[in-house]
């Protein structure tokens, strides 16, 4: 942004390259400080905030504003507090100098606890990781967060042996883009699963403000050569 601010202010070589240097140095600078790390009891209050955050831009049959039923405390630390092996299957984006959560991604595997309102969205499979949640506050968008957040849930899954990584994405959402350069690929659907899948989408988030309803399944196979599994 400051970038190309500089560029309309002055079109020069020199003004040119040395804004460029400057604009790709405060995003070294902004990637450098961020630490990616399993969830902890240290940044519930945090990572709470942010996904709090996050769903409030949701609604209901597109009128009833998630923001109206956020997760307490209590009800956030939850299930970790009783499964505290559930804490690996949510990895932050932590701002190691002012100790905030700037992004969460949140995954499900068959072999680790996960959440009532997680297996209402999906049930994962046996060689499945499912990406449940991936969100990066304002302040951290644009600076290859959300990429760093995926590259954690490849290696999570990864470690656990898993041979596919999955998402669903709302029909028009920009972040999917992400998600293709990444490596996830549409899945199709047809019939009853598709219809059920769609109208869920649609009662639950609600039609999105450019128009369009339903979501896209995605995922990406994950290989290994023969001495890994």
């Amino acid at each position: 942004f400051r970038y190309f601010l500089s560029l309309q202010k002055c079109k020069c070589v020199k003004c040119v390259c040395v804004s460029l240097s400057l604009s790709i140095q405060e995003q070294r600078d902004t990637t450098n400080k961020m630490e990616y790390k399993a969830l902890s009891a240290n940044e519930f209050e945090s990572c709470r905030e942010l996904l709090n955050a996050f769903y409030g831009t949701k609604h209901f049959l597109n009128c009833c504003s998630y923001a109206n039923c956020q997760d307490t405390a209590e009800e956030f630390t939850k299930l970790y507090r009783h499964h505290p092996k559930a804490l690996e299957s949510c990895i932050i984006a932590l701002d190691a100098r002012e100790n905030v959560v700037c992004g969460c991604i949140r995954l499900s595997i068959d072999e680790i606890p996960r959440s009532n309102a997680d297996n209402f969205l999906h049930v994962p499979e046996k060689d499945e990781c499912y990406v449940s949640t991936v969100c990066v506050s304002e302040r951290a968008r644009g600076k290859g967060v959300g990429t760093r957040l995926l590259e954690e849930a490849e290696t999570f899954a990864r470690k656990y042996q898993k041979t596919r990584l999955t998402l669903e994405v709302l029909n028009g959402n920009p972040a999917e883009r992400l998600y293709r350069r990444f490596g996830f690929e549409p899945v199709e659907e047809t019939g009853a699963a598709w219809c059920v899948a769609s109208c869920l989408s649609c009662v639950f988030i609600g039609k999105r403000e450019h128009g369009k309803f339903g979501r896209v399944k995605m995922d990406k196979t994950l290989t290994y050569d023969n001495t890994t599994l």
